[in-house]
């Protein structure tokens, strides 16, 4: 069976660090194959704003924005989704996050765009 931790807390109230919740779980008889960090890796994936949004000057389904991620500057991010404009927010995997799969984001030249 499957739980979140959050939910076993608020049913038996115990302030205990996670390992000691395990410890405990296993003593009284419970046998806990695996403990997974759900949302382990997300620490690099921000909410991101499109503050600018232009059809890019070499591709016809591309589209330069400038996107707001709570850095120093914004963002010029490369996209093709459709459906990108001014005001949309949505999940930025900023550089240097690793996505499900091993996929790295990293800085590229798209179109003879440096991005």
């Amino acid at each position: 069976m499957k739980f979140s931790e959050r939910w076993l807390r608020a049913l038996v109230g115990v302030g205990a660090d996670r390992d000691a919740l395990v410890e405990g779980l296993t003593m009284a008889g419970l046998e806990v194959e695996a403990v997974t960090a759900l949302g382990a890796g997300l620490d690099h994936v921000v909410i991101g704003a499109i503050i600018e949004c232009q059809p890019h000057p070499n591709a016809e389904r591309l589209r330069v924005c400038s996107v707001e991620a709570g850095l120093v500057v914004p963002l010029q991010i490369v996209c093709g989704a459709p459906n990108a404009r001014v005001g949309l927010k949505a999940p930025l995997a900023l550089e240097g996050a690793l996505l499900p799969g091993g996929v790295p984001i990293r800085a590229v030249e798209l179109r003879r765009r440096a991005l």
